[in-house]
């Protein structure tokens, strides 16, 4: 089964490998995938594991590794679990994943096509409880439940009358990508045409999905710099649209900026984000955090170098300036000059689109130039289109 991280912490993550191990026996289809702390579902949170078939409902797993020893106090709605010297008391684990459940159930009956067929079960890991013990101790044992050993796990599954078509199939996984967003017309079979017009039509209301590299390069965030490449036209400023709403829905307080070279990108760059905000969250992002600039800048409008001008106390180098200080490319010069002064880390993750327009010396892989480098802190990610 193929496993989708959208974070590098899958390896050392005990709970959720030992999870994915159980289900992955189980599960008899050679297309399922399992995406890891994705997706970020509303304001209830993420799943640890998500499992997506053709022949079963999803699985909305959420991990929980504390021991038998660690509960000391159970009720239908409330556990109380020790830590250390201290107890608290929270939610059941199942209520817990039940709102996760419930909140993507909600994405899938977007689409039409997947109305009263897709209904994903909630799940409650718990990897290092045995439950037999679990039930002499408190006298029940709580169904949607995998105890220790992978008790549980099979009988979790829950098989589709009929599995997924190949339209339903390509619908759900564009769901969960957030690709959903992208399509004009969800939902409905696809038709053949013999006529252009209509084959583009067909085209522009047919489900919008990612393949595998795209999904992977959407959904990860790696803990340093990543390359995107491609042709033109094959959706790269659409898959960093992407991933920037994903990273800023995972790390609300990180900075984020995604940059661009040409200035027409800034309304397209800012619509693809929200769409793919929006569609797992009820409001829009927070600007203030999630910025999307050009290269340069203006006087009316912010931009990476200005912006950077500014946080070190110089003047910006305007246009007449830097031409004649680098007559074939002026940028490079507001480069040069921004890098003749200090330069305090500042962003969290940066996206770069265009890359290739910009000059080699402002690269975020050129050691001539830190500009892109120098303004990360804590976890590391750019890409370079």
């Amino acid at each position: 089964m193929e496993i989708l991280a959208s974070l590098p912490t899958f390896n050392q993550d005990h709970a959720a490998r030992t999870t994915y191990a159980w289900f992955e026996l189980c599960i008899d289809d050679p297309e399922a995938q399992c995406f890891y702390k994705y997706p970020f579902v509303g304001v209830v949170g993420t799943p640890d594991l998500l499992f997506l078939s053709r022949m079963y409902q999803p699985l909305v797993v959420k991990c929980f590794d504390f021991e038998m020893a660690d509960i000391s106090a159970v009720t239908e709605d409330g556990w109380n679990i020790r830590n250390g010297n201290s107890a608290s008391d929270s939610d059941a684990p199942s209520l817990i994943v039940d709102d996760l459940a419930i909140d993507l159930k909600s994405r899938f009956e977007r689409a039409r096509d997947l109305r009263r067929k897709i209904s994903p079960i909630a799940i409650a890991a718990l990897p290092r409880t045995d439950g037999s013990a679990f039930f002499l101790k408190f006298g029940f044992q709580p169904g949607n439940y995998v105890w220790a050993g992978g008790d549980g796990a099979k009988s979790a599954l829950k098989k589709f009358d009929e599995p997924l078509n190949d339209q339903e199939w390509r619908l759900a996984r564009s769901v969960l990508q957030t690709a959903f967003p992208l399509t004009k017309n969800p939902g409905g079979s696809i038709k053949k045409t013999s006529k252009l017009g209509a084959a583009i039509r067909m085209l522009d209301s047919n489900i919008a999905l990612l393949d595998d590299q795209q999904t992977k390069a959407a959904i990860q965030i790696p803990p340093g710099p990543q390359r995107i490449r491609g042709l033109a036209g094959t959706g790269k400023t659409v898959l960093l649209a992407m991933k920037a709403a994903n990273i800023h829905k995972q790390f609300p307080d990180c900075r984020i900026l995604f940059t661009f070279h040409t200035q027409s990108l800034y309304n397209q760059a800012r619509n693809l984000i929200t769409k793919f905000y929006r569609f797992y969250s009820d409001v829009d992002p927070n600007w203030d955090n999630l910025h999307v600039r050009h290269g340069w800048g203006s006087k009316l409008r912010p931009g990476v170098y200005r912006d950077l001008s500014q946080r070190q106390g110089v003047y910006p180098l305007n246009y007449a300036d830097a031409r004649a200080k680098d007559p074939e490319m002026a940028f490079r010069a507001c480069c040069k000059s921004a890098n003749e002064h200090k330069i305090e880390p500042y962003y969290d993750y940066i996206l770069v689109d265009e890359a290739q327009d910009f000059p080699k010396s402002s690269s975020p892989y050129s050691t001539a130039w830190p500009e892109i480098q120098s303004q990360f802190i804590g976890h590391t990610m750019s890409c370079k289109v």
